[in-house]
C-alpha cells in the first residue's frame, strides 16, 4: 500500500530534492500574526520576515527587524470599516494570497469589545510578500449576510477554491465556494454546526482526503458536549451541510484539552505518522497518536487519548505556567519542525518597555516519540519591534528558492507564465526566452504523470491536455539548461 504524503509535504520534498541539484538557495519566510483581545489598542498587526532560515536570536536578545508589517488597524474595507485583531491565517503561496480572519472589525466602530456587534471579517491580501504598511484588502467577506461572529481562523481548500471559516461565536462554520474570486457581502454555501461542537476555533483540512479538524472550545450554554474543549474531525468535509454531528471527538480528561486555558487552539495533521497536534493557551503543545482510530466508523466515536507533550516554555517559570502560551504553529511536514508562535502574557495588558520578549521557537524531529518534556529549541527568533506588537498569534511559514550560480543569473525561465490557474481542460506555458526545455508534472503522491521535451519558444505557447487528470493540486518542473521552474497547479474539472 502506498504511503500517502500532504501537499506541503511532496511540494517541499519533491522540489527541493530537484532543485538542490541546482545552484539555488533554499529560502524560509515567517508570517506572523500579532494582537490581543484589546480592540482599543493600536498594536495589532501582521508582520513578515524574510530570508528566516538562519535567524537565531542569542538568548533574551531581539535582533531581527521585519521586511514587512502590515497594522490592521490602518487597513480598512469598504472605505469605513478598519479591520482589527488577525488570529487566523492562511497563506496560499501559489498566488501570493494571505487570508486574515479578524475578529472584532466592526462597522464604523471599530474599537467595540461588544460580541453583538464586533462581528469581525474575512480580509484577502494579494501579492502578501511584497506588502508594507497600512493596505487595503484586495477583498474581503464581510456584513450580515456572511453570519460572521468574531471568526477566529480560517482554512482554504485550494483543490476546490473553498474557504472554511471557524465561526468561533456563531457557533458554527462557514464555507465559501470561489474563494478566488469572492468578496463583499455573500452568504455561506454551506453553514456546519451541531449540539456537540461547542464554539470552533480552528480549521485543519486534510484535502487529499477531505477530512477536517475542528479545533473547539465549550460553547456558551448547552447539552454538555458542547462544553468541552475538543478537536472534532469529519470526514467528507466538502460536502457536509447542515446539522452534522462529528463523526470522531478527540476529548476528554486524559487530552489535556481543559487544562487551564479551554481554548484549544491550533490542530496539525501528518497523514504518514498518524499524528495530531493540538495546542491551545498552555505552555503545552499535546502530540496524540491517531494509529488506534476507526476513520472508516459510521458511528459517532469518541477517544479520550493520552497526548506526548513537548513544553514550550522557559522551565524557570514553572510547570503549566499561566504565563505561557502556545497560541500558534506551523508543523512543516517535510523536515519534521515544528514553528511555534509563544507569548508571555503581560498582565498589564499590552507591551511596555519591560514586557518580556515574544517569540518563534522551532522544535526539530517533533514526530520522535522521545521528544517529550521540557525540549530545548532548535533555534529561536525575537524580532526588535515586539514593543510595538504583541503578543505573536497564528504563524505561517513559506518555504521558497532563489536562484544564485553564474549560469542561472541570466535567468532563462524568469518569465515563466502558466495558465489558467485553476486549470479545467487546457494548461498553458508561455516562455519568455528561446530554448530546449523539459518539462514533467507529479500528482500530490509525487508520481510522475507526465514526461515530455517542450519548445520554450518566446513566440510560441506550448499547451497540455488536463481534461483526463483527476481534481486536485499537480505540480510542474520545468528544466532548461541549468535553470528549473516549479510550479504548483490546481486541476479543477
Amino acid at each position: 500500500m502506498k504511503k500517502r504524503f500532504t501537499l506541503s509535504f511532496i511540494a517541499a520534498t519533491l522540489f527541493c530534492n530537484l532543485i538542490l541539484a541546482q545552484d539555488t538557495t533554499n529560502r524560509e519566510r515567517i508570517y506572523l500574526g500579532t494582537g490581543e483581545y484589546s480592540p482599543g489598542s493600536t498594536w495589532d498587526a501582521i508582520i513578515r520576515l524574510d530570508t528566516t532560515e538562519n535567524f537565531d536570536s542569542e538568548p533574551g536578545a531581539i535582533q531581527y527587524s521585519p521586511e514587512g508589517t502590515v497594522p490592521l488597524k490602518s487597513s480598512y474595507i469598504g472605505g469605513t470599516t478598519f479591520l482589527n485583531f488577525g488570529h487566523g491565517l492562511y497563506y496560499d503561496e501559489s498566488n501570493d494570497r494571505m487570508f486574515v480572519a479578524t475578529i472584532f472589525t466592526n462597522l464604523n466602530n471599530y474599537i467595540t469589545e461588544n460580541s453583538d456587534t464586533a462581528v469581525g471579517a474575512i480580509a484577502i491580501f494579494d501579492n502578501m510578500s511584497t506588502l508594507d504598511g497600512g493596505t487595503t484588502p484586495t477583498r474581503y467577506i464581510f456584513g450580515p449576510s456572511t453570519q460572521l461572529k468574531q471568526p477566529h481562523g480560517c482554512w482554504l481548500d485550494e483543490s476546490r477554491d473553498m474557504l472554511y471559516v471557524s465561526n468561533t461565536f456563531g457557533e458554527n462554520i462557514l464555507v465559501f465556494n470561489n474563494a478566488s474570486t469572492i468578496s463583499g457581502d455573500v452568504a455561506p454555501d454551506r453553514v456546519i454546526a451541531h449540539d456537540s461542537l461547542g464554539c470552533p476555533v480552528y480549521i485543519f483540512i486534510d484535502s487529499l482526503v477531505d477530512r477536517m479538524f475542528v479545533c473547539a472550545m465549550p460553547a456558551m450554554g448547552g447539552p454538555p458536549t458542547s462544553l468541552e474543549s475538543q478537536v472534532a474531525i469529519y470526514n467528507n468535509a466538502s460536502t457536509q451541510t447542515g446539522s452534522v454531528e462529528p463523526l470522531i471527538r478527540i476529548t476528554g480528561d486524559n487530552t489535556r484539552l481543559m487544562l487551564i486555558n479551554q481554548t484549544v487552539h491550533n490542530a496539525w495533521f501528518n497523514p504518514t505518522k498518524q499524528l495530531l497536534a493540538v495546542g491551545h493557551h498552555t505552555n503545552e503543545l499535546l502530540m496524540f497518536d491517531l494509529t488506534s482510530v476507526s476513520w472508516s466508523t459510521v458511528s459517532p466515536l469518541k477517544y479520550d487519548l493520552i497526548p506526548r507533550i513537548i513544553r514550550v516554555d522557559d522551565p524557570s517559570l514553572g510547570y503549566d505556567s499561566v504565563d505561557v502560551n502556545l497560541y500558534g504553529f506551523y508543523w512543516d511536514l517535510a523536515t519534521d519542525r515544528m514553528f511555534c508562535s509563544v507569548g508571555v502574557d503581560n498582565p498589564g495588558g499590552g507591551p511596555t518597555t519591560t514586557c518580556p520578549p515574544e517569540s518563534i521557537k522551532i522544535f526539530s524531529n517533533v514526530s520522535d516519540s522521545t521528544v517529550s518534556g521540557v525540549t530545548t529549541p532548535d533555534r529561536v527568533i525575537y524580532w526588535s519591534n515586539c514593543s510595538t506588537y504583541f503578543p505573536p498569534q497564528p504563524i505561517w511559514l513559506h518555504k521558497y528558492q532563489t536562484i544564485t550560480s553564474a549560469n542561472d543569473a541570466k535567468e532563462p525561465l524568469s518569465a515563466v507564465r502558466v495558465f489558467p490557474n485553476p486549470a479545467t481542460t487546457n494548461l498553458t506555458i508561455a516562455f519568455k526566452n528561446t530554448l530546449p526545455a523539459k518539462l514533467e508534472l507529479y500528482n500530490a503522491l509525487g508520481e510522475k504523470l507526465l514526461s515530455r521535451s517542450v519548445n520554450a519558444h518566446a513566440q510560441t505557447n506550448e499547451t497540455l491536455d488536463v481534461s483526463g487528470f483527476q481534481d486536485g493540486i499537480v505540480f510542474m518542473v520545468i528544466y532548461a539548461g541549468s535553470a528549473i521552474h516549479t510550479e504548483k497547479i490546481i486541476i479543477r474539472q
